[in-house]
Formats: structure tokens, sequence, C-alpha cells
């Protein structure tokens, strides 16, 4: 009977061993997720960062063409208007087709 007193205080006392274990296995589990989960943040903004800078410089590459497009426009001569009937197009072909769209 004291033999199996003995033995049931042994399997008590491995068992408090495991749960002790267990339970140091389950915080350093967790601290390993806590750091990671860090991590995973700190990459998320960093791509975020990223992502933002490349669409600033795609906003100032663009905003760049165009501007040398506009300049570019601006730079091609126009022919004079020097009659009457060429001064009157101007004004007479865009009304004709306004008209003539709702018409």
């Amino acid at each position: 009977m004291s033999e199996q007193i003995e033995r049931q205080k042994e399997l008590q006392r491995q068992l408090g061993e495991k749960e002790k274990q267990w339970q140091e296995e389950q915080e350093k589990f967790k601290r390993n997720m806590a750091h990671s989960n860090e991590q995973n943040q700190q990459l998320l903004k960093q791509q975020a960062d990223m992502f933002e800078k490349q669409m600033q410089l795609q906003r100032e590459s663009s905003q760049q063409q165009i501007s040398a497009m506009q300049q570019l426009i601006a730079s091609i001569p126009r022919p004079k208007k020097t009659t009457w009937w060429e001064k009157a197009l101007d004004y007479a072909v865009p009304v004709a087709v306004g008209v003539g769209a709702f018409g």
C-alpha cells in the first residue's frame, strides 16, 4: 500500500513538472507570437510607405510629362488668321456642329 502511495506521489510530482513545462512553453510561444506580430506590422508599414512613395513619384512624373506636353503644344507656332472668313470659321464651325448635333 505504501508503495502505491509512493508511486502516486511520484506520478503527481511528474505531472506537476509537466504542467510547469507546458506553461513555460505556452509563455514562450506567446512571446514569440507577439514578437512575430510586431515584425509583421513593421513589414506591412514599410511596404505601405514604399507603395505611397512609389505613387507619389508616379504622380510627380505624370505631372512633369503633362507640363512638358503643354509646353510643347504651346511652342507650336499657330498660323495667323488674317482674313475675315478665317476668323468667322472659328465661331461658325462649332455653332454649326452644335446645331447639327441637336437639330
